[in-house]
């Protein structure tokens, strides 16, 4: 923290400035060192407003990283949810299980085929082909249902995180523009105060030239007699 800093009293009042620039411009002294001490007191005076403005940048910058990284991450997690695909059949895990079913009725009828006729045998076996393929079916069935519910909640978890890091976002952005907005102020304070040492300073080297020329003039009057 600065100390609070106030301007010495003949800054504050313009007659006094005008009245210190008389008596340097009678004087021997030149203007650079009052003209010097003008500068360093606006300096002790603008100190605290440039520490804010160097805050206030380093803020915003510190958001606009958090901001972009977490734009950055809100991109690759849409692009990611849009190559799932929600709730495909197994078909590869059902394609296995037919062709076991299939394996099986074949098996059923040559092995029962020397025990009965065949009427028979093809009978057992395509009543063993049909479990299999039932069965089959029961568990893509099942594996569907479970993916499709497990694809929910994941999709339902990465909605709701989702919306905490949007929401997230936006009080990032609210804050970076108060920030932005204050930062403003500052630089328009300064500005301002800049702008009056300015012209404090050019009216005390007004008030010396003239003061300066009159001493000259009266001079070189008592030379002349």
């Amino acid at each position: 923290m600065y100390p609070v800093y106030t301007l010495p009293v003949w800054l504050t009042d313009e007659q006094q400035l005008r009245d210190e620039a008389v008596l340097f411009g009678l004087s021997e002294a030149r203007p650079d060192e009052k003209i010097a001490t003008i500068r360093l007191a606006f300096a002790a005076l603008t100190a605290p407003l440039e520490k804010q403005i160097e805050q206030h940048h380093e803020a915003v910058g510190t958001l606009n990283s958090l901001i972009d990284s977490l734009d950055s991450q809100l991109i690759n997690q849409t692009t990611s949810s849009q190559k799932t695909v929600a709730g495909h059949w197994p078909v590869a895990e059902l394609a296995v299980g037919l062709i076991a079913s299939l394996l099986l009725c074949a098996g059923t009828y040559l092995g029962t085929l020397s025990l009965v006729n065949a009427q028979l045998a093809i009978l057992l076996a395509g009543l063993t082909g049909i479990s299999g393929c039932v069965l089959t079916l029961f568990i893509g069935f099942s594996a569907y249902r479970d993916r499709v519910k497990n694809e929910g909640l994941l999709r339902h978890r990465l909605d709701e995180e989702r919306k905490q890091q949007l929401a997230m976002l936006a009080g990032w952005r609210n804050q970076k523009q108060a920030e932005i907005e204050q930062l403003y102020k500052a630089e328009a304070t300064l500005n301002q105060q800049n702008a009056h040492r300015d012209l404090l300073i050019r009216l005390f080297e007004s008030e010396f030239d003239l003061a300066r020329s009159l001493r000259h003039r009266v001079r070189d009057r008592f030379v002349d007699l």
